[in-house]
């Protein structure tokens, strides 16, 4: 099986008049000539997981994928 494209998606969803927001990474494949998507993993409730949390996730994503992880966009006041 290759993987084409697989993205991390915002997924909402309405339950009892309340939207609860989830992350997932997804991948796109094609099946019968017609594209699908399938959930490779839950990340979680987006309200439950913290910034510094998700910079881990990705650093330890890049890192599974053998890529160098991006450079965090915070600007050092020292140098502004």
């Amino acid at each position: 099986m290759f993987i084409k494209k697989v993205r991390i998606k915002k997924v909402r969803i309405k339950k009892a008049g309340r939207t609860y927001t989830y992350l997932r990474i997804m991948e796109s494949f094609r099946q019968q000539g017609r594209v699908r998507q399938r959930v490779l993993a839950h990340l979680g409730n987006l309200e439950s997981i913290t910034p510094k949390q998700l910079a881990q996730l990705s650093g330890q994503l890049a890192e599974l994928a053998g890529i160098q992880p991006a450079a965090s966009t915070k600007l050092d006041p020292r140098r502004v």
